[in-house]
């Protein structure tokens, strides 16, 4: 019972808390009029200098924490360097984004992703500093991390991992430059990651020497395909693999493109 009651005295506490918030800053009121809400600015204003109010109130040394948790006062100074160096770079500043369509938003977050992977270029072979950078852009636009980690992690990833040693370097070179951009077909309608169940299939043609691709049925369609929708050129694709005598060799990887790299349209066979 005491501990339910000093549970109780501490929700109440944070409740206060949250009540007292939203009085300050009239998010008590249900609908704001346009003419009266606060400019953006104006809040960003308000909640860095909140911030700083709750900061200061710690019974921890900030400061220490912060060296702390980023593995001392060296990595502290490299990823705040890496915060001054996005804000004063126009292509990672969008004070209007609450204003911006959908479509703009991908431009910029593809705009982004070029220009960061030229700042990863300049970092070298520096894993930690590498890292570091991946970190902070993440923290600062989150549909930037997610479009790097499809293209650069999941579709690099796959050639690196499971192409040949010709393969790597016909397509590698072009990934890593942005010159074709990638997604990575596993994830199916009626069979989410589970693989041995996946039902698109990959026949060889001994014919023309090429793999026909096809997702027969409805929960065979490749379905969740993070950058399928509007920018991917090309697919790293999960299919079963038949030989022309209809054996079933199981799962493998294939490379296949998804639209004209001179038009960006759906390429023939191929429904988005």
């Amino acid at each position: 019972m005491h501990n339910n009651r000093k549970e109780m005295t501490m929700a109440n506490a944070r409740l206060s808390k949250i009540k007292d918030h939203l009085a300050e800053t009239g998010g008590n009121a249900a609908v704001k009029s346009s003419a009266n809400a606060t400019p953006f600015a104006a809040r960003t204003t308000h909640t860095i200098e909140r911030m700083a109010r709750e900061r200061a109130q710690a019974s921890f040394p900030v400061r220490e924490m912060t060296y702390f948790l980023d593995g001392g006062k060296e990595m502290t100074a490299l990823k705040e360097g890496m915060m001054a160096e996005l804000a004063a770079n126009p292509v990672f500043v969008d004070p209007d984004w609450h204003d911006v369509s959908r479509d703009q938003t991908r431009e910029r977050t593809i705009s982004r992703l070029r220009a960061a992977y030229k700042l990863l270029i300049r970092d070298g072979a520096d894993v930690a500093r590498r890292n570091a950078r991946l970190e902070i852009h993440a923290l600062h636009d989150l549909g930037w991390y997610v479009r790097q980690g499809v293209h650069f992690g999941l579709f690099m990833g796959a050639l690196a991992g499971q192409g040949s040693d010709d393969q790597r370097a016909e397509w590698l070179p072009r990934t890593m430059m942005c010159e074709i951009y990638g997604c990575f077909g596993m994830t199916e309608l009626g069979h989410g990651s589970f693989l041995r169940g996946l039902e698109t299939t990959a026949t060889f043609d001994k014919a023309t020497q090429e793999f026909i691709i096809n997702s027969p049925t409805d929960t065979s369609t490749k379905w969740w395909i993070g950058a399928a929708g509007q920018t991917a050129t090309h697919s790293v694709v999960f299919a079963r693999l038949l030989l022309p005598n209809g054996e079933d060799m199981g799962v493998h990887n294939f490379i296949v493109p998804v639209r004209d790299m001179d038009t960006h349209l759906p390429m023939p066979g191929v429904h988005i």
